[in-house]
Parts: structure tokens; sequence; C-alpha cells
């Protein structure tokens, strides 16, 4: 939906335009991600979960996972060890990246919370 395609625009927009590395746009592109995501579950009353998973797939890198294994099969263990480490870091990029955006939602809606019984 709209959470998983911004997330994904904005990982685009960084890497292939602006030619930053895969690993800062993916966390970029993950957080813009969970940060829609948990906004649009308080819209429409559903958990979070239902907007975060599918936005997540077209930020895995399948294709940097294909190519580590296929230099595994081929003997080629350095290209291996490189593309592996890389699809490592973007995972962890965007596991990072979601968790950032789950701990800024916690922080703002407790900010609410405190603030609503002030007044």
């Amino acid at each position: 939906g709209l959470a998983g395609a911004s997330g994904y625009l904005i990982s685009f927009i960084l890497n292939d335009l602006l030619q930053i590395d895969s690993i800062y746009s993916s966390l970029l592109g993950s957080l813009t991600l969970g940060v829609m995501s948990h906004i649009m579950s308080r819209i429409l009353k559903s958990p979070v979960v239902i907007f975060m998973i599918p936005g997540i797939i077209p930020l895995v890198p399948g294709g940097l996972a294909f190519d580590a294994t296929k230099n595994l099969v081929l003997l080629e263990f350095s290209k291996a060890i490189n593309t592996m480490l890389e699809v490592t870091l973007i995972a962890g990029a965007i596991a990072l990246g979601l968790l950032f955006a789950d701990q800024i939602s916690k922080l703002i809606i407790s900010g609410t919370k405190i603030r609503k019984k002030r007044i």
C-alpha cells in the first residue's frame, strides 16, 4: 500500500538518484515505512504489522543474496563473502529502521498521553 510505496520511494531516490549507499538508503526507507505504518494503523485502527510486512518485501535484498549464493557455488569465496556481508548489513539496516520507527511512535504516543493528563 501507501506505506510500502513511500518506503521504497525514499530508498529508490536515495540509492539511485542521489547515489547514497544502499545500506543507508535501506535504513531511511525502512524508517519511512515504519513511521507511515504507525500513522496508517492509527488512522485505520488496524495492527501495524498489516502495513509493515508488505512494505518490507521491496526493500529486502533478494537479488544480492542470490548473487552471494551463486558465488559460493562457483567457488568464488571472496566475492561471496563481500556480497553476503552487504546483504547482512542491508537486512540489519532494515530491521534497525523499523525499530527506530517503533520507538519514535511510542515516544510520540506517550508524549501525547502525558500532555492530556496535565490538561
